[in-house]
């Protein structure tokens, strides 16, 4: 694991967590908080954050595939309109290489198979990221 004082996303960050399902939302916040201390915000919907949080500049947006208001790979599309500049880590609880490889053509700068989040993949996105 990389020395957590390497990563330079610590303070006056924000991270912009879009999940519905309460369970990941604790479990991608307990993973954040074990390596940084970014301020967090959650949206259950991309609506919900395109409606609440659309002014607000994220440095970094975990974003769920599927979600009450959008499903699959248009919602990294449609996250890429609402937030262009905000890099995109995509989080599914299933994955192929065909949607890997659709994610990252839709914008998606990397991506995470829920139940296998581990701590060293949260600092290498944020390292790539930072």
């Amino acid at each position: 694991m990389e020395d957590m004082d390497d990563i330079d996303f610590k303070k006056n960050k924000e991270i912009l967590i879009i999940e519905d399902d309460p369970m990941d939302q604790e479990l991608i916040k307990a993973q954040l908080q074990s390596v940084c201390s970014a301020e967090l915000t959650f949206a259950k919907s991309l609506r919900e954050a395109a409606v609440k949080y659309r002014s607000f500049k994220y440095d970094l947006m975990f974003l769920d595939l599927n979600l009450p208001d959008n499903f699959g790979i248009s919602s990294v599309v449609d996250a890429k309109k609402f937030f262009p500049q905000t890099p995109i880590v995509v989080m599914t609880g299933i994955a192929s290489d065909l949607t890997k490889s659709e994610a990252r053509k839709a914008g998606a700068k990397s991506f995470l198979i829920k139940s296998r989040i581990t701590q060293d993949q949260i600092i290498k996105v944020l390292s790539s990221v930072a």
